[in-house]
C-alpha cells in the first residue's frame, strides 16, 4: 500500500541530514511516549509536548489514515493477530509534494515497524523519519532544503537525484520506546485551525486532503528547494509548498484551545545608518494560528546593544483574535559606529511562545565637513610571495570497506523487501554506495546511495526489483562524496526462487 510513499521501515537506511538548524523560537521539546499498549507491543500514545496534542496508532475505518485497516475494528489492535497488514504504522504523517523537483516528495513521520517481514511480537520498532525525494535537478550541484524541522545541503547524484533518508528511534529489538531519540521529529504539525475545512473531529488532518498546516518549532511550516551556487548563495527557488497531507488520530480528548503564534521573521537587519540618527521602523507581524485568543505580555528589546533599538510602534497590546495578526515596529539609532546587535523578545500565552527575533545594524560615522584632499605617491611595494601548503588528501586505502558481509543465498522475495548489507566505514567516509551487478556486464540491478552517520559498523538494506534468479556480485564503496568512491569491495551471491 505505501510503495508511492515509503518502503517498509526495517528496509530503510539509518541515514543523516548535515543540518544547518535555524534557531528556534521556542526552547526545544522533545515526543513524550507512553506506557506500551498491552498485547500490541508499541506505545499507546506519543504527545507533542508545545501543542499538547496526543496522538495513537490511526487503523480504523475512517479513511483519514493511510493504514489498511486493522482486521478486527471491534477489538484493541496487537500483535500479531489484529493489526494492519501493511506491517507498519503511524503515529504521525505529514507528506508534502515541492513543484519543479519530479517526485518532490517531504515526508515528516513517526512510526512503527518491524525487523521482520510480517508482524511478529517482539520484533517492533519505532522511528522518527525525515525523507526527500527529488528528481530531475542537476547532476553534482548543491541544494538546500528548509523545511518544518531544520535546513538541510544535498547534492544531487549523477542522475540528477536527491533520495537521502533519517530514521532515528529504536531500530532493533528490544525497545524502550520511551527513552529512545527521535531525531528533529519533536512536534506534530496538524492542520492550521484558521484555514478551512477543519479538522475532522478526534483527528489532526485527513491524509487524502491538501492542507496549509502549523506545529513547526521553527515556524517554518513549508517546504522550499533551493539551488546553490558558490559560496552557498542561493542561485534560485527551484520550488516551495505550504500544502501538506497530514495523519494523525487523537489518543484522547482535543487539547483545550489555545493560542499559537508564528512571526513572519526570526531576525531584522537595518542596514547601515549614521551615529546620531533613525531609521524607519520596520515591521515585525506575529500570526495567531492557534484556536483561542493570544495575549501578548511584553515586547522587550535586550542584548549587547540593546540601546541603539527601540520598541516604535506596538499593536499587539489588544487581544489577537485566533486568524488575525498584530505587529511590532523597531527602529535603528546607533550609538557608536561598527555591527550593532540585540534582540526583541515577545512574550505572549501562545503555546509556542515566547518568541526572539535577533536586530542587527551597522553603524557609520556622522557626517561632517568634507576635508582637502591630500596627494601622497608612495612607492610601489615589493611583491610578497607566498608559498600555500600542500593540501592533504586522504588515501583512497583510508576510505575502503572492511568487514562486508551478507548472505550468500537469497529468495526473491526477500530480496524484493531488502537484502542485508554489514559492513564496516572507515573514519573519513561521509557516503556509501552498494550496488548488486550481474557477473560480465557491469550492469546494476539495484543501486542505493547513504550518507554515513558515524564510521564504524554500519547496517543497510538493499531492495532488489526486477531481478531474475542467478548469481550476482554486490559491490560497496565508501568515499567523501558520490563522486570520489573508493575501489567497492565486493562478495558473490545468488538469488534463488
Amino acid at each position: 500500500m505505501h510503495d508511492r510513499y515509503t518502503p517498509r521501515a526495517r528496509h530503510a537506511f539509518v541515514g543523516a541530514l548535515a543540518c544547518l538548524a535555524l534557531a528556534p523560537a521556542a526552547a526545544d521539546a522533545a515526543l513524550t511516549i507512553g506506557p506500551d499498549a498491552p498485547g500490541l507491543g508499541f506505545p499507546s500514545s506519543a504527545t507533542d509536548a508545545v501543542s499538547g496534542i496526543a496522538l495513537g496508532p490511526c487503523q480504523d475505518t475512517s479513511g483519514f489514515c493511510i493504514e489498511t485497516p486493522a482486521p478486527n475494528q471491534a477489538a484493541p489492535l496487537s500483535v500479531p493477530d489484529n493489526y494492519t497488514p501493511d506491517g507498519e504504522g503511524f503515529y504521525f504523517l505529514a507528506d508534502a509534494t515541492v513543484p519543479n523537483a519530479g517526485r518532490g516528495l517531504a515526508r515528516f513521520a513517526l512510526e512503527q515497524a518491524f525487523v521482520t517481514p510480517d508482524p511478529v511480537a517482539g520484533q517492533q520498532i519505532m522511528f522518527g523519519r525525515i525523507r526527500f525525494r527529488f528528481d530531475g535537478l542537476k547532476a553534482g550541484t548543491t541544494y538546500r532544503v528548509t523545511h518544518p524541522y531544520g535546513v538541510d545541503d544535498f547534492v544531487a547524484d549523477g542522475g540528477g537525484i536527491i533520495n537521502t533518508t533519517a530514521d532515528l528511534g529504536c531500530l532493533g529489538p528490544p525497545c524502550n520506546f520511551q527513552t529512545a531519540n527521535y531525531g528533529a521529529v519533536t512536534s506534530f504539525l496538524q492542520w492550521d485551525p484558521t484555514v478551512g475545512p477543519a479538522a475532522p473531529a478526534g483527528y489532526i488532518g485527513n491524509v487524502a486532503v491538501p492542507h496549509k498546516v502549523i506545529g513547526s518549532p521553527l515556524g517554518t511550516n513549508f517546504v522550499r528547494l533551493d539551488e546553490l551556487g558558490a559560496g552557498g548563495v542561493v542561485a534560485g527557488t527551484v520550488g516551495q509548498t505550504d500544502s501538506f497531507l497530514v495523519q494523525g488520530k487523537l489518543a484522547g480528548a482535543a487539547p483545550t484551545p489555545a493560542p499559537f503564534a508564528i512571526p513572519d521573521t526570526t531576525s531584522v537587519d537595518h542596514g547601515s545608518r549614521q551615529v546620531g540618527t533613525t531609521t524607519p521602523a520596520k515591521t515585525i507581524t506575529i500570526a495567531n494560528r492557534g484556536t483561542a485568543p493570544m495575549n501578548v505580555s511584553s515586547a522587550t528589546i535586550g542584548g549587547a546593544d540593546a540601546g541603539d533599538f527601540q520598541v516604535a510602534t506596538n499593536s499587539c497590546s489588544a487581544a489577537v483574535a485566533a486568524g488575525s495578526s498584530c505587529a511590532i515596529g523597531v527602529t535603528f539609532g546607533p550609538q557608536a559606529t561598527g555591527t550593532r546587535t540585540a534582540s526583541l523578545t515577545i512574550a505572549s500565552d501562545a503555546l509556542n511562545g515566547p518568541h526572539t527575533v535577533a536586530l542587527k545594524g551597522t553603524g557609520t560615522p556622522a557626517q561632517g565637513p568634507v576635508p582637502p584632499p591630500v596627494v601622497i605617491q608612495a612607492p610601489a611595494p615589493a611583491p610578497v610571495v607566498i608559498q600555500a601548503p600542500s593540501p592533504i588528501v586522504a588515501s583512497a586505502s583510508s576510505l575502503g570497506v572492511r568487514g562486508l558481509r551478507a548472505a550468500s543465498r537469497v529468495k526473491l522475495r526477500q530480496a524484493r523487501h531488502g537484502i542485508t548489507v554489514r559492513f564496516s566505514a572507515p573514519a573519513n567516509a561521509k557516503v556509501a554506495r552498494l550496488r548488486l551487478v550481474k557477473p560480465g556486464s557491469n550492469r546494476s540491478v539495484a543501486t542505493k546511495l547513504v550518507d554515513l552517520e558515524k564510521p564504524g559498523a554500519q547496517l543497510v538494506h538493499l531492495r532488489v526489483r526486477g531481478a531474475k534468479a542467478g548469481r550476482y556480485r554486490l559491490e560497496v564503496a565508501t568515499g567523501r562524496g558520490a563522486f570520489s568512491l573508493t575501489r567497492p569491495a565486493g562478495r558473490t551471491l545468488t538469488l534463488v526462487r
